[in-house]
């Protein structure tokens, strides 16, 4: 009797060591628990959004810098244009016809009309076409220019109707037309019928989109005719063009 009473004990304090070694271990588990949702919490402490939130105004500064040099690109580029278009106004011995248009495909950009010594008149013809890297067109890898200078007397100009386009003016800005190009065969092949009518031969061009182009046609004294500028593709598939034609008399 008194051993089955000892053994009882002895069952029940060892039914009370587990239950003791049960709660320690919950006991560790819990603050395990609570020391990882401490950490959970710390991550998403304000400290840790303010770091956060530091990063982005740097993120933001690197971005301004980077506007910063875009923008003063492209103000060298535009007083670069302002010169070329402007230059030069006041000298005798210089005609030019400066323009700043879009044209749609298959349009040409007719511009000039300016008067030279001989009394005529001389437009250019500009033509832009996409082409692709193999010179094929169509095609948005390169802009083809196509330019043409074409002197006119009083009757072509009648006849023609290039009233609109001749000017007595030495130098303009915007004095210019887009033509299609049924225009622009239907002139050229009257110019080839007419009498008092010169026309260049037509040199292309090819340039990368918004690059500068030049064409020259200068004698050894400098005198002659030139055409520089620069095109580009627009979304709707249109070129923006800004080109100015000069003559040195």
């Amino acid at each position: 009797m008194t051993r089955n009473v000892y053994v009882l004990v002895a069952g029940v304090l060892t039914i009370c060591a587990l239950l003791f070694l049960l709660k320690d271990l919950g006991d560790r588990a819990g603050r395990q628990t609570e020391s990882g949702a401490s950490a959970q919490e710390e991550s998403n402490s304000p400290m840790a959004r303010r770091i956060d939130e530091q990063a982005i105004p740097l993120r933001r500064k690197v971005s301004k810098r980077s506007e910063v040099a875009e923008l003063r690109d492209e103000l060298e580029r535009t007083q670069t244009e302002l010169a070329m278009l402007a230059r030069p106004l006041n000298e005798n011995d210089v005609l030019s016809a400066a323009v700043n248009a879009v044209v749609a495909q298959g349009e040409s950009l007719v511009t000039g009309g300016y008067q030279l010594a001989d009394g005529r008149y001389e437009l250019t013809f500009i033509t832009p076409k996409g082409i692709d890297q193999t010179g094929r067109s169509p095609g948005t890898d390169q802009i083809l220019i196509e330019a043409r200078s074409m002197v006119v007397d009083d009757a072509f100009v009648e006849e023609s109707g290039l009233g609109t386009l001749a000017t007595n003016a030495r130098n303009t800005l915007q004095h210019a037309e887009a033509w299609s190009g049924d225009d622009v065969f239907n002139t050229f092949k009257s110019a080839s019928e007419a009498e008092g009518v010169e026309m260049s031969a037509s040199p292309t061009v090819v340039s990368l989109p918004n690059q500068p182009f030049k064409v020259e046609m200068i004698d050894s004294d400098g005198k002659g005719y030139s055409l520089s500028g620069e095109a580009d593709f627009m979304p709707d598939g249109s070129f923006a063009v800004k080109a100015r034609a000069e003559r040195r008399e």
